[in-house]
């Protein structure tokens, strides 16, 4: 065995008692990628042995050169064939200068948190957040403001974030569509909207009145 890989055997058993029941950790050394195992903790998710070969994924990654510039791999999808399970799998590379000699991997299985999950997004039911059935309700946003002042800013936060440039160095023609989209957002509902729709944009009152009626004239 790899002398540098052999030192990482203490590890195996202590990641695993770390992190849990759900935890498998393999150690692998590469000198040898057809029983490339050398080590697994106590309790094991995957099936395999001390004696057993190397991954699809490790091997992929060693003939695409791909950890060169990498000390670990981590959060990958991890499956075994005719098993339901889903692992998150992560990887860190053992090096012996910029060689790779080892692999120390660590793969928790998550299946049950993800059939949570799918319980969950099924009791949500928000349109657009999951594959749940539509709500009863448009699909929209709501924030929670304290008074009108915050409620326009955060509306005119939001808006901003489609355009290119800060509001008050939009163009005429920008800024009437910006003008447009607080209207179809119920701004102007809120009285005294008009002079802080004017100061932001940096227009006239009566150009935030012309912009508001040219919307509602073209019905756009």
């Amino acid at each position: 065995m790899n002398g540098t890989v052999e030192q990482y055997i203490p590890m195996v058993e202590y990641i695993a008692q770390v992190i849990g029941r759900n935890c498998e950790v393999i150690l692998h050394d590469l000198s040898d990628l057809n029983h490339s195992v050398v080590a697994v903790s106590s309790h094991t998710l995957t099936g395999r042995k001390a004696g057993d070969a190397i991954t699809d994924m490790a091997l992929m990654v060693l003939h695409n050169k791909s950890y060169v510039d990498q000390p670990f791999v981590v959060n990958y999808v991890g499956r075994t064939k005719g098993s339901p399970a889903t692992y998150r799998s992560s990887t860190y590379f053992i090096r012996e200068g910029r060689e790779i000699v080892g692999m120390l991997c660590i793969n928790i299985d998550v299946s049950a948190f993800l059939s949570a999950r799918e319980a969950l997004d099924a009791l949500i039911m928000i349109e657009g957040e999951t594959g749940a059935e539509p709500a009863s309700v448009p699909c929209v946003s709501e924030n929670f403001t304290v008074s009108r002042e915050a409620l326009l800013a955060q509306t005119f936060e939001n808006v901003s974030e489609q355009f290119p440039l800060p509001p008050e160095r939009l163009k005429a023609a920008e800024k009437r569509r910006f003008v447009k989209e607080l209207y179809d957002r119920g701004c102007f509902g809120l009285k005294g909207s008009v002079p802080v729709v004017s100061e932001w944009l940096q227009i006239s009152e009566s150009s935030v009145y012309r912009y508001l009626n040219e919307v509602m004239r073209d019905g756009q």
